[in-house]
């Protein structure tokens, strides 16, 4: 079954959702998930290098922002996240992450990337726009770190990346996480994992009946 979604690496939620989609998958016995992971931005005007991520946090939600991640936090035990926001001190531009990505897909081994990506910047509080922490993430997820040395400094995958951006800003995609089953029905939001069961026992029904 194949589900493409969309998503940014610095997206807590996309983190859960993940867990949630491998949680549901895992109930009903699904181990043949073709997972296909497009690249959204959501804060693409980020320098490359990132931003402090106390500054960033002042402008973008005020005084009263940690409310927010304290939520987010208790909903990522639920899923098995340890969430370590006061770990991290930049916020990264995701571009790079992203090529680290798409590279990923080259090699079969992209659901278990963005596994090792997510954990690394979420659980560790790790820059993942840092150039080393991508290539330990690299190497924590099975990939020849080498060739992925020379695949970050050589800009490969920029353009698809841009793309995929750019592909989800026409389709009218304002946020993430965002699921697209094989079937067509579209699961937006890290939904709790009775939902993700439902609908993907939905979509395996429907493959199965050649409606799809």
């Amino acid at each position: 079954m194949r589900i493409d979604i969309y998503s940014d690496n610095i997206c807590p939620w996309c983190f859960i959702g993940k867990r949630h989609l491998d949680m549901a998958a895992r109930n009903l016995g699904l181990t043949n998930l073709d997972t296909r992971w497009h690249a959204y931005q959501l804060y693409p005007q980020i320098p490359m290098d990132g931003v402090p991520r106390k500054e960033f946090m002042r402008a973008r939600f005020g005084a009263g922002g940690g409310d927010a991640f304290k939520r987010i936090a208790a909903v990522g035990v639920e899923a098995g996240i340890a969430f370590a926001f006061e770990r991290n001190e930049t916020i990264p531009n995701t571009l790079n992450s992203h090529r680290l990505v798409a590279y990923a897909a080259s090699e079969g081994k992209q659901h278990q990337t963005i596994e090792a990506l997510m954990s690394a910047g979420f659980e560790r509080g790790q820059d993942i726009g840092s150039p080393q922490v991508l290539l330990d993430v690299a190497a924590a997820a099975d990939l020849d770190v080498t060739a992925v040395e020379q695949m970050l400094a050589s800009g490969a995958y920029t353009d698809e990346v841009r793309t995929s951006v750019d592909e989800c800003a026409a389709a009218g995609i304002q946020g993430v996480p965002l699921f697209r089953l094989e079937n067509g029905e579209v699961i937006q939001g890290a939904q709790p994992v009775p939902v993700f069961q439902m609908l993907l026992q939905s979509a395996r029904e429907d493959i199965a009946a050649g409606l799809v």
